[in-house]
């Protein structure tokens, strides 16, 4: 015997099986003979698959990894068996780690112009692995305003990666003034996701709120604020918006043609310098000195120009 893992009920054991044949043997939580399976190459390492489709994997002492489909998932029915991966070294044990991902021991390494030396290598395959009882993917995904589109209509793109377990689920928790979508993306993934806003109303001001959790149930909530700031005749209209997290503390002005002279700030109560503001340009203006933390934050805009003039401004994190 050599490796030895449970499954991620812990219901069935996996062994590396060297004698008297290569074979992948599983035993039940009594102890008891579940099966043994055949193997061609010598067996070490094993890992699970968590995510669909679900599948074992052994790392070999060949330079392959053998992959193992079981019926139903049904660990008692006879696996079919292919190769997951060839043309590596030697390998022994094997883990996973808490962003998923199966860390192969290979006994050489490969660099990517093709030179082989004879030192020992970790191979990182990602993603959808179950990592072992007590290892945990702790990080949240990451939920981040990429792109202000003027349109029209006006558009926010929102981008959510997860690199560890991977995006499980993005859900739109509110949509005002806005059309969603969302891409299709395959559960576990580790690319980034584009998640588009698109404004109904132009005139009038939109807000946007995900839920972003990943395999590991770790959450992420974004939501930025998406207005259309507009110098009318006569007194400077302002617009005021409530309760706003810490986090949301970047303010991100794209300015219009014609746009706005100054866009005054004022968070909490506390006034930021008016910023002089030139026609197509975009800037960004961070605030965080004057939040507070929870979500009870207050942010107003103020206008300031020649009537007509407009101004695009997302509050984000």
């Amino acid at each position: 015997m050599d490796g030895i893992f449970f499954d991620p009920t812990g219901t069935f054991l996996f062994m590396s099986n060297r004698s008297p044949a290569f074979r992948l043997t599983i035993v039940n939580a009594a102890g008891l003979l579940v099966q043994h399976a055949p193997m061609a190459s010598e067996p070490d390492g094993i890992a699970f698959h968590a995510l669909a489709p679900k599948f074992v994997v052994t790392n070999n002492t060949n330079g392959t990894i053998t992959r193992f489909d079981f019926p139903a998932d049904d660990f008692t029915q006879v696996p079919v068996q292919s190769v997951f991966a060839s043309g590596g070294f030697r390998g022994d044990l094997s883990q996973v780690g808490p962003d998923g991902c199966f860390y192969v021991t290979q006994n050489g390494t490969r660099y990517n112009n093709l030179t082989v030396t004879g030192q020992n290598s970790l191979v990182r395959i990602c993603g959808g692995f179950a990592p072992p009882p007590g290892v945990k993917d702790n990080t949240t995904p990451d939920c981040q305003l990429t792109a202000v589109i003027a349109g029209p209509p006006k558009q926010l793109q929102i981008t959510a990666q997860d690199t560890g377990s991977g995006i499980s689920t993005i859900t739109v928790l509110t949509a005002t003034n806005v059309t969603v979508s969302i891409p299709p993306f395959a559960v576990g993934t580790t690319s980034p996701v584009v998640v588009t806003a698109t404004k109904i109303n132009q005139a009038l001001s939109s807000t946007v709120r995900l839920e972003v959790k990943d395999v590991a149930n770790n959450v992420t909530v974004c939501d930025p604020v998406f207005t259309l700031v507009v110098r009318e005749e006569g007194k400077p209209v302002t617009q005021t918006f409530t309760g706003l997290p810490q986090a949301e503390s970047k303010v991100k002005i794209v300015n219009g043609d014609p746009g706005l002279a100054k866009l005054n700030i004022t968070v909490n109560g506390k006034k930021f310098k008016e910023k002089d503001l030139a026609d197509n340009v975009t800037q960004t203006i961070d605030v965080s000195s004057a939040m507070a933390p929870g979500n009870n934050n207050t942010i107003t805009l103020e206008a300031r120009g020649k009537p007509g003039g407009s101004a695009t401004v997302v509050i984000s994190d």
